[in-house]
């Protein structure tokens, strides 16, 4: 720009009266298109370097939700994976989770102090307990038990 600066100083020593004038403004006018370049320029580097701060941050972003899925999906395993040994569980409606097999039995003519809903409740899933024969009607009361279970 010095350079730029320099050489029209010098054309304008070889030139006179209104022509000066002429050279003036176009001097001017080239400095300040130089001055607009320099800006422009520094505008450029700050909006990219702000751009690069902003790809840096997505870069960032992406790899805290990519962590982020990763344990999301470990959770969900282990909320869905059931501890291992041998048991038991209630089964509900015929379902039974994968790895387990179904198994059921009753036991009948089960004798009850009393048949009212205190002591006679109707079902937990496939597992229920009823009246067997009329309920409630003559003693001795006798209950129906009936559990289906899920085993592994």
């Amino acid at each position: 720009m010095f350079a730029i600066y320099l050489s029209l100083i010098l054309c304008s020593s070889f030139v006179k009266g209104e022509e000066l004038d002429e050279f003036a403004k176009l001097q001017n006018a080239v400095l300040i298109l130089q001055h607009r370049v320099t800006t422009t320029e520094g505008q450029l580097e700050r909006t990219q370097t702000k751009l690069t701060q902003a790809e840096v941050k997505r870069v960032q972003s992406d790899m805290k939700l990519t962590q982020a899925e990763r344990q999301l999906a470990q959770l969900q395993t282990k909320l869905t994976a059931w501890p291992s040994g041998n048991y038991c569980i209630l089964s509900n409606y015929g379902y039974c989770p994968t790895g387990f097999r179904k198994s059921s039995g009753y036991m009948k003519a089960v004798s009850l102090y009393d048949a009212t809903s205190t002591f006679i409740r109707q079902s937990f899933g496939d597992t229920k307990i009823q009246c067997h024969g009329p309920c409630g009607r003559t003693k001795p009361w006798i209950a129906e038990l009936y559990i289906s279970t899920c085993c592994k």
